[in-house]
């Protein structure tokens, strides 16, 4: 996690005759995580993946700035809405872990399936499309080869 500070109008500011906008609050931003780039994605893959990310930063982000208002609000009752943004939030990161973890175990299958086909052509030359007179015949040619 990335520890930041930023400003915010505190109602507390008026109260003790503070100038507005000038209290510093600790924000936490999520760490951007980078993926290792794998030979197997193609763009869209990592196009997808990349939304994904994106997707679970800002929630995270998002979640901590919530949480953090959510600290100097006094009506129990705003506060507790507040913190249900942020656990909706949390839900919408989660969400994007869960579809990047699904993302990968369906790609993960594709591949191996495509390895079991890549490694299941095998060349068999011992395969003979013929009827009973056209073996007999063969049959009949190798065994006068074989007197010879």
């Amino acid at each position: 996690m990335i520890n930041i500070e930023r400003t915010i109008e505190h109602p507390l500011e008026e109260a003790l005759d503070i100038e507005p906008g000038t209290t510093i609050v600790p924000v936490t931003n999520a760490e951007i995580i980078q993926a290792s780039p794998s030979p197997l994605y193609d763009e869209k893959d990592t196009e997808i993946d990349t939304q994904l990310q994106q997707i679970y930063e800002l929630a995270t982000v998002e979640f901590n700035n919530t949480l953090s208002d959510a600290q100097f609000i006094e009506n129990p009752k705003y506060r507790v809405i507040l913190q249900e943004q942020a656990v909706g939030y949390l839900n919408t990161a989660l969400n994007a872990a869960k579809e990047k973890k699904d993302f990968k175990v369906q790609k993960d299958k594709l591949s191996l399936a495509k390895e079991k086909v890549d490694s299941a052509r095998t060349v068999n030359n011992n395969l003979i499309v013929a009827d009973r007179n056209d073996i007999l015949k063969a049959l009949l040619a190798q065994d006068r080869e074989l007197k010879e």
